[in-house]
């Protein structure tokens, strides 16, 4: 028993010894992060359906006319919309990509002079 107090004695020491003896490492490390898009910026653009057949068979030549022209405005207005979410995803990266590249430029290593 007095040996078995001893060997823990001696265990106790070491260990604690040799947690002295240890420096921390410093282990740094970059990460790289890109932003979510904002969804309104990624989702679908909307289609126009063209007019129902069976309604567009049965319409008159003025009828036709309005049924085609209503759809091919509505479907201008979705492109001129679309054009726009487009533009807001250019803006969007323009700003990201300054933010990224003024971050670049922080962190860049600065060479002897």
């Amino acid at each position: 028993m007095k040996r078995l107090r001893c060997l823990a004695a001696v265990a106790a020491a070491a260990l604690s010894v040799a947690g002295c003896g240890s420096q921390p490492v410093l282990d740094t490390r970059y990460q790289t992060f890109l932003p979510e898009l904002p969804a309104i910026l990624v989702a679908d653009c909307p289609v126009t359906p063209p007019p129902q057949r069976d309604v567009y068979a049965a319409a008159d030549t003025e009828t036709k006319e309005q049924l085609l022209s209503g759809a091919y405005q509505a479907q201008t207005n979705n492109i001129g919309s679309c054009n726009q979410d487009k533009a807001g995803i250019r803006t969007w990266y323009k700003e990201q990509k300054a933010l990224v590249d003024k971050a670049n430029a922080a962190s860049a290593p600065v060479g002897n002079k």
